[in-house]
């Protein structure tokens, strides 16, 4: 094979542009490219998620030669890692925004087999600035820190959690936010989801409107719903077992992406985070 020469290294290919070449070269030689054929690049063609997950897995340190995965399958594996979902996938339209957010959401992962994270290895090897990188850092450690409390949450079989949600939204000039307070109380046997135990109440407060508060309560098979005075109470079966064929073990945490922001705070009984999603999103 004859190899073209650029200032990083050299690579087979031979419909490659001189401004394009040293990067290139460099896929080439850390073995994250390997050409659509032998000696062509194609890097006129449009990239597609399966093209550019397969870059981010081999930037990972996984590789088709010790079969983590097969080209072929190679957006199942990013899904089943976590660097990439449905969403960043694109579907039939695969975007430099899609690009960006799943090469955001491999920074944060570990490389294979270590500790370490993809950003870290890349302020180690000093190709980011080490202090720009320390937010980043930062961010990701307490991302996996949430994501491993959520996870510690849900094998809970019982629990007590408040929350508090502020939306506002804009139709022309009118902007108005909403506020909830929702209080729930639940007991969970995980060998038998029908037999579950809750209480949840919330208040939505508007400005300039009467609050509104509901209560949910599951006991004995029965769900039953106070909608306040005015609508009054509904009773209805409910069967939790009919989740079970749900694939909710597949559904993936918050997205990295999309978050603005986590907040992490030492509280008296615990860690509190606090997530911000993006406005863009929504």
């Amino acid at each position: 094979t004859i190899l073209r020469n650029s200032g990083t290294g050299a690579n087979p290919f031979t419909d490659v542009s001189e401004w394009a070449d040293p990067y290139v070269s460099y896929l080439y030689r850390e073995g994250i490219t390997k050409g659509v054929t032998e000696t062509t690049f194609e890097g006129k063609n449009p990239c597609t998620a399966q093209m550019y997950v397969t870059f981010m897995l081999r930037a990972l340190g996984y590789t088709e030669a010790e079969e983590d995965f097969t080209y072929a399958a190679a957006t199942d594996f990013a899904q089943e890692i976590g660097i990439a979902d449905i969403l960043t996938l694109g579907g039939e339209s695969f975007l430099r925004d899609n690009t960006v957010a799943i090469s955001y959401v491999a920074l944060a992962q570990n490389l294979k087999g270590t500790e370490q994270t993809l950003l870290d290895k890349l302020v180690a090897d000093k190709a980011v600035d080490a202090e720009k990188a320390k937010v980043y850092q930062t961010l990701f450690a307490d991302f996996t820190a949430f994501n491993e409390a959520s996870a510690k949450v849900n094998q809970e079989t019982a629990m007590e959690m408040k929350a508090t949600t502020t939306m506002t939204t804009e139709m022309g000039e009118v902007k108005q936010t909403a506020n909830m307070e929702m209080n729930m109380k639940m007991i969970v046997n995980p060998e038998d989801l029908s037999d579950i135990q809750a209480a949840i109440t919330a208040v939505t407060k508007v400005e300039g409107q009467d609050d509104v508060n509901i209560s949910y309560y599951i006991t004995d098979g029965v769900y039953y719903m106070d909608l306040g005075e005015e609508i009054g109470k509904v009773k209805m079966p409910f069967d939790m077992s009919e989740l079970e064929s749900l694939p909710l073990a597949e559904q993936s945490d918050t997205p990295l992406y999309m978050l603005s922001g986590l907040e992490k705070k030492e509280v008296e009984d615990g860690v509190e985070y606090t997530l911000q999603v993006s406005d863009s999103f929504f």
